[in-house]
């Protein structure tokens, strides 16, 4: 039996969830982490994240 139940959908943090929104809005990298006060290169991580690549 497979436990693994891949109907659940990827949970992001508040955090991540206004890096989310803020790319969606069409920032680039350095836009966001400018707003976010974080900087590019952790947008960029972020962004090759398993989990997120549902939204990249």
């Amino acid at each position: 039996m497979n436990n693994k139940n891949t109907s659940i959908p990827p949970y992001f943090s508040l955090r991540e969830m206004e890096l989310v929104r803020s790319l969606s809005e069409g920032l680039s990298s350095k836009q966001a982490a400018d707003r976010l006060g974080i900087t590019k290169n952790t947008v960029d991580t972020h962004r090759r994240e398993p989990a997120a690549q549902d939204w990249v």
